[in-house]
């Protein structure tokens, strides 16, 4: 699993901000959206590994957050419970904050993947845009995001996709 894993020779100019916890796993690598997390928490029982881990870059102010998880073999790992759950997901408020979520194709990895652009916008602040994608090959499944300013795909994070995806195992 950890041969999945980016690593700073896979993201020049960015700096390793820390590993992170199942805990922070857990919280970090979702939209936020209330069916989509119960849906992970649900998605990722009986999981036999999870690492993850978060990048900076001080240059383009980008944050990478990627997490994976060694599902149990004997299930079917589908990701069509987190497709469904995020179909319900479009624009919901939490707090003093306006969640938008758009699905969107970054590209076919793994046996199937996922992708959406969450944008937060708090009060008059300048939005955020967290581009994720969900990727299952076999029983891994990789979690990763990027973080950016504004409403767009965050420049580059579609590299850093592609990238991650080529280190997963061959379908």
């Amino acid at each position: 699993m950890n041969a999945a894993m980016l690593t700073l020779r896979d993201l020049a100019g960015y700096r390793t901000d820390t590993q992170l916890t199942v805990e922070e796993i857990a919280g970090s690598t979702n939209s936020h959206c209330e069916p989509e997390a119960i849906g992970m928490v649900r998605y990722r029982e009986g999981a036999t590994a999870i690492a993850g881990a978060e990048w900076f870059s001080p240059t383009t102010g980008l944050l990478i957050i990627q997490a994976l998880t060694l599902l149990p073999a004997r299930r079917s790992n589908s990701l069509d419970p987190i497709r469904e759950a995020l179909a319900g997901c479009a624009t919901w408020q939490r707090e003093n904050r306006t969640y938008t979520l758009t699905a969107t194709d970054y590209g076919p990895y793994g046996d199937e993947s996922l992708g959406f652009l969450l944008t937060i916008q708090e009060g008059g602040e300048p939005p955020t845009a967290y581009a994720t994608v969900y990727v299952r090959t076999g029983n891994l499944f990789m979690a990763l995001q990027v973080l950016g300013a504004g409403r767009t795909t965050p420049l580059g994070a579609e590299a850093i996709f592609d990238r991650a995806a080529r280190k997963l195992p061959r379908p």
